[in-house]
């Protein structure tokens, strides 16, 4: 049985060029001749207001949009582009944190209509693919900023125990 796909994009209003960003998936989604949602939101704001943390205010805001957009078009699953190296981070953010063996599990392929499709791959295999095919990707310059946990965990954490194993 076949299927059809959305592209959604929320736009968390934290970046100058979050904007740009959009408008760049607007644009592939347009080529690709797939219908487009995209919504704008004050993350910042979000989290102040729920006294969250960014990276918690930002999940939150997406699950609830893309679960919007989800129910909208009547889709049975929602695909992510959670990789291994985000797998990786994330049994070490749960390690850190002191958790039991569910946590050491890490993220499912499938958590009820969330579906992770490149979990089996690195970052590193997916740039290549697009490197390879010659196609243009965009990257948050706030992936760098290691005041948020996770990237800490990517630039400090992660390549520490990759000296380790040499």
């Amino acid at each position: 049985q076949g299927f059809s796909l959305v592209v959604a994009h929320l736009d968390h209003g934290l970046r100058e060029q979050s904007a740009d960003d959009a408008g760049f998936v607007k644009t592939l989604a347009q080529r690709a001749e797939l219908r487009y949602f995209c919504k704008r939101l004050d993350v910042a704001a979000l989290a102040e207001e729920n006294r969250w943390g960014l990276e918690e205010a930002g999940r939150e805001a997406r699950r609830s949009f893309l679960n919007d957009v989800a129910e909208q078009v009547g889709a049975a699953v929602i695909a992510v582009a959670h990789h291994c190296d985000d797998q990786a981070e994330t049994v070490l953010m749960h390690l850190a944190r002191g958790c039991g063996v569910g946590g050491l599990a890490g993220m499912r392929w499938k958590e009820g209509r969330y579906i992770r499709p490149l979990l089996s791959l690195s970052r590193d295999e997916i740039t290549g693919f697009l490197r390879q095919r010659q196609l243009a990707w965009r990257e948050d310059d706030t992936n760098q900023d290691i005041r948020f946990k996770r990237n800490l965990v990517r630039h400090q954490v992660i390549p520490a125990l990759q000296q380790y194993n040499d």
